[in-house]
């Protein structure tokens, strides 16, 4: 590496600095935490015969000791541009995987030596590709292995010719797409240019390996290495682009979500209130998740309506067919059809009833008006939660935590508190003389669950019950109908079994909370 020469380094230096830029602009946003952040340069000697045995080029090596990277404990917790993964390319497997970074599995398709991802692609998202030898990078999708950068074509001049092939007007391609006329390009210059590109390119191949296969990533679609990267801070600053969205973010991060937050407190200007943000973002869940919460039993109830048109349908094929049986054991097969679809019907009944009578802690039918209680209910639980999660940090042991985290935990308080306050005032002035809802506590928590699942219990039970009263009435002959009775028993007492334990299991949990409540209460 420390052959490399002082224009490489500044090249790779260009992509560290500017990846380190990305990162900082996602702790601005305040999706991420700046102690998260663990910029370069890093000691990966023990990395290097690893490296050695992939045949990494000395300025991919380079480049990753360079390269910032997100504290492990928490990258698996957020999403990267794209969405896709941070990349760490001081652990081995993330190091593999860069090697076949879209995970193709065929040679061509794999990294040259001087190739490396910049980032993780997941579930044929983006992946961002650096290559050394050219300082460019293109923005790939997996699904289709083609170019997603809006900007591929950043300066490149369109003519627009005539039947004659005369040039009638030129334009550029603007990054929402449209066209923007420009003047003829001053092609002497242009080719100047390019020769002194082509030199530069041949004094850094002189070393080359030589290799005269063709490998897919060789004319990626690409740009420039800093206008990518310069061109990404800058969609993040203009809300082009908005942090996470990814498998680990999707909802709590959506950009219909933030970005109006993002510009209702400053976004990106430095009168930015990143406290504020957070305060309304979680409000903003809270109201979310209330609402949907709301609206479960009517969109339950439509479900239901749609199943039971089916239904009709359904028991009238079986009727003909009982019609049609010719033997003793076909009319009992049938009837056997037809009294499941009865239980179906019974249930799908007794689940409508459940979603008509749905209720709110204060009776009725959950009331639009009410969304401001909901929503302080789930915004305080946030702010216990937070709390408790303080108390545990500082009692933690035997590693105690890092002043930075411990930082982090009571700036997260205090904007939990702000929030809380916020909708505690909204949800007094929207909904006057109206006491909070009842928060769920741990132990009520418990309580609901075991008495679901003795609920659940008892209708295993009755059904078990039924099953063997109808099969109890067979006729002689009726062996297929016997064989169907017998094993829809048996998945019932499985699954009965299990049920069980699961209440056992609650139950004893909810002992042991209750004990816990009393000993802290005395």
């Amino acid at each position: 590496m420390d052959a490399l020469a002082p224009k490489k380094k500044a090249k790779l230096h260009e992509v560290a600095d500017l990846m380190l830029e990305i990162f900082n602009t996602l702790a601005r946003m305040r999706y991420l935490e700046p102690e998260w952040i663990q910029p370069g340069p890093h000691d990966l000697s023990t990395m290097m015969p690893f490296y050695a045995s992939l045949g990494l080029d000395p300025s991919i090596i380079y480049l990753y000791s360079i390269l910032p990277y997100l504290d492990p404990l928490h990258a698996s917790k957020v999403d990267f541009f794209g969405p896709s993964d941070f990349a760490d390319f001081r652990d081995e497997q993330d190091v593999v995987d860069g090697r076949d970074p879209v995970y193709a599995h065929e040679p061509e398709m794999a990294m040259r030596p001087w190739m490396t991802p910049l980032s993780r692609m997941r579930n044929h998202r983006t992946v961002l590709i650096y290559d050394a030898k050219r300082h460019v990078v293109g923005m790939f999708e997996g699904e289709s292995d083609g170019s997603c950068d809006p900007n591929l074509y950043e300066g490149v001049i369109f003519q627009k010719l005539d039947d004659d092939g005369q040039v009638l007007s030129c334009f550029k391609r603007r990054e929402d797409g449209t066209e923007e006329e420009c003047d003829a390009p001053d092609w002497d210059n242009i080719s100047d240019e390019e020769d002194d590109e082509e030199e530069d390119e041949e004094e850094e191949d002189e070393d080359g390996d030589g290799d005269e296969d063709i490998n897919h990533w060789d004319e990626m679609d690409s740009r420039p290495a800093g206008n990518v990267l310069r061109d990404i801070i800058r969609w993040y600053r203009e809300l082009v682009e908005t942090p996470g969205g990814g498998e680990n973010t999707a909802w709590t991060w959506r950009k219909e979500l933030v970005a109006p937050l993002y510009r209702k407190h400053g976004w990106p200007g430095e009168s930015f209130d990143g406290d504020a943000f957070l305060a309304d973002k979680l409000r903003a869940e809270a109201a979310e998740a209330a609402k949907k919460d709301a609206e479960a039993p009517e969109r339950r109830r439509i479900w239901l309506e749609r199943h039971k048109e089916g239904e009709a349908f359904v028991m009238l094929q079986r009727q003909e067919k009982l019609a049609a049986a010719k033997t003793v054991d076909e009319e009992w097969v049938a009837r056997w059809e037809i009294w499941q679809a009865e239980q179906t019907t019974r249930y799908m009944q007794q689940e409508a009833k459940k979603a008509e009578e749905s209720i709110s802690p204060y009776g009725g039918r959950q009331k639009p008006e009410d969304l401001p209680l909901w929503e302080l209910r789930e915004v305080q639980k946030e702010f216990l939660l937070a709390g408790r999660g303080l108390e545990e940090l500082k009692k933690a042991s035997p590693s105690p935590p890092t002043p930075e985290a411990l930082r982090s935990a009571e700036q997260r308080l205090v904007i939990y508190e702000k929030a809380y306050a916020a909708s505690l005032a909204d949800a007094e002035r929207l909904c006057p003389g109206r006491a909070p809802f009842p928060l769920h506590t741990d132990t009520s928590l418990l309580r609901g669950r075991h008495e679901e699942l003795s609920t659940m219990l008892g209708e295993l039970e009755e059904e078990c019950a039924g099953i063997r009263d109808w099969v109890a009435q067979l006729s002689d002959g009726a062996d297929e109908a016997r064989k169907l009775g017998q094993n829809a028993l048996h998945e019932k007492e499985e699954r009965r079994l299990s049920v069980q334990k699961y209440a056992e299991e609650a139950w004893e949990r909810l002992s042991k909370e209750q004990e816990k409540a009393r000993v802290d209460a005395s």
